[in-house]
């Protein structure tokens, strides 16, 4: 500004206080920060409400000149018409704002949170102030020289009670800010130490479990081993080889049957498209043309042989178009024939293999070992689900543990910050 107010005065440098060296545990931090505050708060009171009635006097003064001012005429009445209005009207205006802001009272201060809004409202007045006086300083020192000097005098001192006032509520504001992180690193390592704890507690709970479901593996693996040395499961397992065997005979005899009636496959397949018959006779005829086997299984000798039958006389008529019709009604007479056979060897078969799958089932309750299997199974599954979660708990019990020492080094610092003085922390 050209008159000179608003400018800022440099910063003020802190000198570090000397660190002292002591050891406390974690449990004296809080009651060493409460004290801390205490007597820096004590102390930041007592430094602001000095510069609180600094500068109360300070604007007291001001208002005296200011009101001079409004009563002097700056003898201005032989000037230039337009000089003297523009006088008159900054003159107005000065006294106007600077009356305003010097003879309002400042915030009072009782506690430690005073300061800032001390600091705040003294700013924004001095401020005003400056600005209005800078607005008009031209005239104030063409015509009020003698009040200049005096204006401009006080306004340093009230920015330089300011800037100090500005620096104690900065001080003020880190000392909570410090005492906020130092309050939140204790609760960080608390908060890790239990979650060690925590974890390690934990932990011998899932070893404990560990235990068990291993115990737990190796009865059910005896039990196995027992079942599976007893002459019951050998007599068992002899019988599935038979059972096995019995199911080779069965697809040999399947194998068989296909093949003999793949000797009337085309005549079968071409009556299938020209044929119109009832919708179960259809069925079958499908399953002769597709898998003999199973319609061997499901159809009667009679009906069988009425649609080999059927076929037969469609390839002699011709209705059935084949290379060599005596050749395909050979081959049907030779099927229908051994029709009656295939049905019985089949279906003896089939029973000879269930009545020794009854015989195989009275042997051995083949379901309590598969459930001991499965049991197994499932304990080495959680035996395995066990040790990852030991395992996670182990490393997030060692991270909280690895993390304490930073947090403490940080919380040093802060305590070092607010107090000036150097702590060793422990435990």
């Amino acid at each position: 500004m050209v008159f000179g107010w608003g400018k800022k005065n440099k910063d003020i440098v802190q000198k570090e206080e000397s660190a002292v060296q002591r050891s406390v545990g974690m449990n004296e931090v809080s009651q060493i920060v409460d004290e801390t505050l205490k007597m820096r708060s004590k102390t930041i009171i007592s430094e602001t409400s000095a510069l609180h009635s600094r500068m109360d006097s300070l604007f007291a003064n001001l208002a005296k000149i200011i009101s001079k001012l409004d009563g002097d005429d700056l003898k201005i009445d032989d000037v230039d018409r337009n000089i003297r209005i523009i006088v008159e009207r900054g003159k107005k205006q000065v006294i106007k704002i600077v009356k305003e802001e010097s003879e309002r009272p400042l915030e009072k201060i009782s506690e430690s949170k005073d300061v800032e809004k001390f600091a705040s409202d003294a700013g924004r007045r001095i401020k005003r102030t400056g600005d209005a006086l800078g607005r008009h300083s031209r005239v104030i020192n063409l015509f009020a020289k003698k009040y200049a000097v005096r204006i401009k005098d006080i306004m340093k001192d009230l920015e330089s009670s300011l800037n100090q006032a500005t620096q104690l509520s900065k001080d003020n504001a880190m000392h909570q800010d410090n005492a906020s992180a130092i309050d939140a690193g204790l609760k960080e390592i608390d908060d890790l130490n239990k979650i060690s704890k925590t974890k390690i507690h934990r932990i011998k709970d899932a070893e404990a479990e560990s235990v068990q479901i291993q115990d737990l593996l190796q009865k059910t693996q005896k039990n196995i081993t027992e079942i599976k040395t007893s002459k019951n499961y050998s007599a068992y397992l002899d019988g599935c080889k038979k059972l096995d065997m019995h199911d080779k005979h069965i697809q040999d005899d399947r194998r068989e049957i296909n093949e003999q009636f793949t000797k009337i496959s085309r005549p079968l397949v071409k009556y299938e498209y020209v044929s119109a018959m009832d919708k179960e006779r259809k069925m079958l005829l499908g399953d002769l043309c597709n898998d003999p086997y199973l319609a061997i299984r499901k159809g009667s000798v009679q009906d069988i042989q009425s649609i080999l039958s059927t076929v037969r006389a469609g390839v002699i008529g011709g209705t059935v178009s084949v290379k060599d019709a005596d050749r395909s009604a050979a081959a049907i007479d030779e099927i229908s024939a051994k029709v009656s056979e295939f049905i019985k060897s089949s279906n003896t078969l089939r029973s000879e293999r269930e009545e020794l799958a009854a015989e195989v089932a009275k042997l051995f309750d083949v379901n309590s070992l598969e459930s001991l299997e499965s049991s197994v199974l499932r304990e080495k599954r959680r035996l395995e689900d066990q040790k990852n979660l030991i395992k996670s708990m182990h490393e997030e019990s060692e991270s909280a543990l690895h993390k304490i020492p930073e947090v403490t080094a940080l919380l040093q610092r802060n305590l070092r910050t607010l107090t000036g003085i150097s702590y060793t922390l422990h435990t």
